[in-house]
């Protein structure tokens, strides 16, 4: 039992620094840009708060478009003078979402190197690349669109991907998907949720994440 759970903290250890080396890699000379996504209470705020504090070292901005959910913490923005922008006006990918365009466009200007967009639990990034190009003509090239990662609920997950046309919208086109609250269920649950996301994305990058923290 002890050599499994040894294998297992090491494999975790890996998958954590594979998890950095995707938030923290890809080309410098533009800003990278994150979206992330999943249902509603999969915790997208508790992980990108978590980001922000250990990418402390990183001039890093925000955009949220969570509906009366919980924010950030006002001190970790402050401490870090990390910008943010909100956007409660509807899905940031709509057709007709221009404040987002232009949102994105004026943290093209700010010094950070990374932009993490929170999107609500009902969005649909597939247009982010028509966004970005629209954003093109009042800013120029600026962002390195990283891809889209998805929260999973470790616990609510089993009854939550029924909903098909959620999950059709988020995880089947996700480029990560983080299964979250790891540290609330059991390995047999954690190893079902894993069958489930791989049944729906079996291309995605996987990790596993207890209560919104990186493993």
């Amino acid at each position: 039992m002890q050599k499994n759970e040894a294998v297992r903290n090491a494999n975790r250890k890996l998958e954590k620094d594979a998890l950095i080396l995707f938030l923290l890699g890809g080309a410098m000379e533009k800003k990278k840009l994150f979206v992330l996504t999943g249902f509603l209470g999969a915790g997208k705020t508790s992980f990108l708060q978590h980001v922000l504090e250990a990418f402390s070292d990183k001039k890093l901005a925000v955009i949220q478009n969570e509906f009366g959910k919980i924010g950030i913490d006002g001190s970790i923005l402050q401490r870090q003078e990390i910008p943010i922008k909100e956007i409660n006006r509807g899905s940031i990918f709509a057709l007709s979402q221009l404040s987002f365009v232009e949102a994105l466009a004026e943290l093209a200007k700010s010094d950070a190197e990374s932009l993490f967009v929170e999107s609500s639990g009902l969005a649909d990034p597939s247009n982010i690349m028509d966004i970005l190009e629209s954003v093109k003509l009042l800013a120029g090239d600026v962002y390195d669109f990283q891809g889209v990662i998805c929260l999973i609920d470790g616990v609510h997950f089993p009854k939550q991907v029924k909903d098909t046309e959620t999950v059709d919208r988020q995880l089947k086109h996700c480029d990560v998907a983080i299964i979250n609250k790891t540290d609330l269920i059991s390995e047999e649950q954690y190893e079902k949720v894993f069958s489930l996301v791989r049944e729906v994305n079996p291309h995605c990058q996987f990790y596993p994440a207890p209560t919104g923290r990186r493993t």
